[in-house]
């Protein structure tokens, strides 16, 4: 059985990014417990390009940072600002 679940599944994907609601639905077994959910497809890209951001950020915590002046002056001196 599909079902739409608008009361408490009907999340915001980071809203100061996308603000966009996500329109998932359940599918659901016989006694009505949720074991699958369908999402458009434009919302799961989202899901993975968010999670590989994640990981990305996650990979990099234990980096030293680099200030914006460094970063500029790199650039000036390459060129490529």
């Amino acid at each position: 059985m599909i079902t739409s679940d608008t009361e408490s599944y009907n999340q915001t994907i980071d809203s100061s990014k996308r603000g966009t609601t996500m329109h998932e639905q359940f599918i659901t077994d016989k006694s009505g417990q949720k074991i699958s959910v369908i999402l458009p497809i434009h919302e799961y890209d989202e899901l993975l390009e968010d999670l590989k951001d994640l990981a990305t950020v996650a990979e990099l915590k234990n980096e030293p940072t680099v200030s914006l002046d460094s970063v500029i002056k790199k650039l000036k001196a390459n060129d490529l600002l």
